[in-house]
C-alpha cells in the first residue's frame, strides 16, 4: 500500500508529463514556423540538415541520414544538393578515407543565423507581455528542462546515461528543427 505522499508525488510527476507534453508541441511548431520562413529556398528537410550538421561539428552521413529518418541513398542526394549550393562541406575523416565528415560553409551559417535571429525576434515579441515573474518562472523551467532532456541524442539516446554519466547541468544544443 502507498503512503499518501508517494500517491501524491506520482500524481504530481504523471500531471508534470502531460504538461510537459502538451505544452511542448506549440512551441515547437511556432519555432518551427517562423524559421520556414526564413529558409531561402531550401526545402524543410534541406534545412533541418543544414541545421544539424551546424551543430553536429564534422558529423557523417549516417548521422544525418538517422537525424532525418532517411535512408543513406536520401540523405547522400540531400547532402550532395547542399554541396552543389556550397552550403556544406565533406572532407575525409583522419585514418577513415571512407568515411566523411560534414561542415556547414559560411554561406550555410549565413542562411541558419538569418533564421534563427528572425525566429529569435518573433518569440521575443511573443514573451514581450509577460510579467516579469512569469519569465523568471519559465527561464527556471526551462533550465530544468535543459538538465533533464539536454543530453539526448537525436536518435531519442540518452547520451550521458548510455556513457554512465550523469546528465550535464550546462544548457543543451538548441532544438534541431
Amino acid at each position: 500500500m502507498q503512503q499518501l505522499s508517494e500517491a501524491t508525488a506520482l500524481r504530481d510527476t504523471d500531471a508534470c508529463a502531460s504538461l510537459l507534453m502538451e505544452s511542448a508541441p506549440p512551441v515547437i511548431w511556432f519555432m518551427r514556423h517562423r524559421m520556414r520562413s526564413h529558409r531561402r529556398g531550401l526545402s524543410l528537410v534541406q534545412f533541418q540538415a543544414l541545421l544539424f550538421i551546424s551543430r553536429q561539428p564534422e558529423t557523417c552521413l549516417s548521422s544525418v541520414a538517422e537525424h532525418l529518418g532517411a535512408s543513406l541513398p536520401n540523405a547522400s542526394r540531400l547532402v550532395g544538393g547542399l554541396v552543389a549550393k556550397q552550403l556544406v562541406t565533406r572532407a575525409e575523416r583522419a585514418g577513415n578515407r571512407r568515411r566523411m565528415s560534414l561542415q556547414v560553409t559560411s554561406a550555410g551559417h549565413v542562411i541558419l543565423e538569418a533564421a534563427l535571429q528572425a525566429a529569435h525576434a518573433e518569440m521575443a515579441a511573443q514573451i514581450a507581455g509577460w510579467s516579469a515573474n512569469d519569465r523568471t518562472v519559465v527561464a527556471d523551467a526551462m533550465a530544468i528542462i535543459a538538465r533533464t532532456f539536454g543530453t539526448f541524442t537525436a536518435g531519442g539516446r540518452n547520451a550521458a546515461s548510455a556513457s554512465g554519466r550523469r546528465p550535464s547541468h550546462d544548457a543543451p544544443e538548441p532544438l534541431t528543427l
